[in-house]
This record gives structure tokens, sequence and C-alpha cells, in this order.
């Protein structure tokens, strides 16, 4: 399951498949930025933990979208 969720008003989004990686990762991000309006003029942050498919060199990013990474190991975050 990956969720994005608008901390300031709790929108959220669902996307459901059956594994991780990160081709998937990289086309949920494009749609994800794409459905938002996100692009060098209307960029946004995302706050992700450190999994391997989201810190991999291989995991394409939008233009105008930003990782932010949790520090290692903090579960309660």
């Amino acid at each position: 399951m990956y969720c994005f969720v608008e901390p300031s008003s709790g929108e959220s989004e669902w996307w459901l498949f059956d594994r991780v990686e990160t081709q998937i990762m990289s086309l949920i991000l494009e749609a994800f930025a794409q459905a938002q309006g996100i692009d060098q003029e209307n960029p946004a942050l995302l706050v992700l933990d450190r999994a391997g498919w989201h810190i991999t060199n291989k995991l394409e990013i939008p233009p105008g979208l930003f990782l932010e990474f949790l520090p290692a190991y903090s579960p309660k975050l």
C-alpha cells in the first residue's frame, strides 16, 4: 500500500499494489505529482521513511517533488 497524506487537511490518496519496488514507486510518484499539480512552479515536500525503494538512486523523482527522509530507527515518527 502506498499512501500520501496532506497533514493540514488530512486529505489522502491511496495506491494498492501487490508488491513494493523502485519501478512502481517511480510510477506512483509521477502519477501523484500530476494529480496534485506538482511541478517546478508548484513544488511539494514529501516525507518518507528509509525503505530501500525510497532511498535508491534508481528512483525517478518528478520535477518539483522534493524528498525528505525521517531519521533512521525512528518508529515513533
